[in-house]
């Protein structure tokens, strides 16, 4: 898996506010995103 920092993990507090637009990358892109919690993977 290639993993684009920037772009893959993202805190947890940003999906919940910005759920629509990280369906939307995983569809584009194919590619998993990363969530953590208090900059911690889950």
């Amino acid at each position: 898996m290639n993993v684009n920092y920037k772009n893959d993990i993202k805190p947890i507090s940003y999906i919940k506010t910005n759920a629509g637009e990280m369906l939307n990358h995983v569809n584009d892109n194919h590619s998993p995103i990363i969530i953590t919690q208090n900059g911690f993977l889950m």
